[in-house]
């Protein structure tokens, strides 16, 4: 899609699941982790601040990843990108912390050159 300062901005949305099991609230966030030489180009958009998981409750959480920047110029097919996206609590980083791999899809060159 467009931007309002004219670049184009492509987006890719994951659904995670959280269940805090601990028997206190915690603070969670996530963070993407792209392939080396991409690190900053792929930007969380959703959710744009922390949140709150209760003890033993489901939280369905929509993530979209976006990028302004060209990441791949092929004219030929979609590119597929290995990300891995980081789901922890804040407030307890280095326990409480999942590793989900995914990929970002970004689209062909002459898609992107049309909604420009």
């Amino acid at each position: 899609k467009k931007t309002y300062d004219g670049k184009v901005r492509v987006d890719n949305a994951y659904i995670f699941l959280l269940q805090n099991t601990l028997n206190e609230d915690h603070t969670y966030y996530f963070d993407v982790i792209p392939p080396k030489g991409m690190e900053g180009k792929i930007k969380i958009s959703k959710p744009t601040k922390p949140f709150v998981a209760k003890p033993g409750v489901k939280k369905k959480k929509i993530v979209v990843l976006s990028t302004d920047e060209l990441l791949v110029k092929d004219s030929r097919k979609d590119t597929v990108i290995p990300i891995t996206i980081r789901a922890y609590a804040i407030d307890d980083k280095e326990k409480i912390v999942v590793d989900r791999k995914s990929t970002f899809t970004f689209p062909r060159y002459d898609a992107i050159e049309k909604v420009k």
